[in-house]
């Protein structure tokens, strides 16, 4: 059974590896949107048909669409962060602190608006693209490497937004959001373009 409570964030910045898991208060909001190589033009083509043919009986006010695999999938990933000890604490950079001290890439068990920064820092600092996806392991797109398995891949994202809420009577927690959008792999495009070569 996938995983639908816990969240897990991997970016890879040269021979680092930044882990950031979320648990608490996970709120998920998907959309896809579709692009179409040819859509809209019902009115102009049903003219030319019906001129073609004077019995035919297409509507000037339905369009013709094809699909092409074009279109966009986002997702927007909301998550409280809590500070804790690091007996118990979820893992927010490379594991590179210790006794909930952040260092400049890691804020395990650290306050909130320090695990902030420091996921601020390594996504500012990182250039996230197609050459060089994030990782998102959550529900069905796990491999089981970080949460339990799921029927898909990790999805592979670039980070279009990113911003934290830290709300004044709850001193102790931080709310975060990133705005994802899906991305397609250079190395698997040049690889279908090699395959077609062959």
């Amino acid at each position: 059974m996938s995983q639908h409570s816990k969240a897990v964030l991997v970016i890879e910045n040269g021979d680092r590896t930044g882990i950031f898991e979320f648990q608490s208060d996970l709120e998920p909001r998907a959309e896809g949107r579709r692009s179409f190589l040819l859509g809209g033009r019902g009115g102009a083509i049903n003219q030319l048909l019906s001129l073609l043919d004077e019995e035919g009986d297409l509507s000037s006010r339905e369009s013709f669409f094809l699909d092409g695999g074009l279109g966009r999938r986002e997702l927007t990933l909301t998550a409280t962060l809590i500070g804790g000890d690091t007996a118990d604490a979820l893992q927010m950079g490379d594991g590179s602190s210790t006794g909930g001290e952040p260092t400049e890439w890691d804020a395990t068990g650290a306050q909130p608006m320090s695990q902030w920064a420091i996921l601020d820092h390594w996504i500012s600092e990182t250039r996230i693209d197609s050459e060089n996806p994030a990782e998102l392991h959550y529900g069905e797109w796990s491999d089981g490497e970080y949460v339990e398995e799921g029927v898909y891949a990790p999805r592979r994202l670039v980070i279009l937004e990113w911003n934290v809420d830290k709300p004044r009577d709850e001193p102790s927690t931080a709310t975060v959001t990133l705005t994802f959008e899906s991305a397609a792999g250079f190395s698997e495009a040049a690889e279908a373009l090699e395959d077609e070569g062959r």
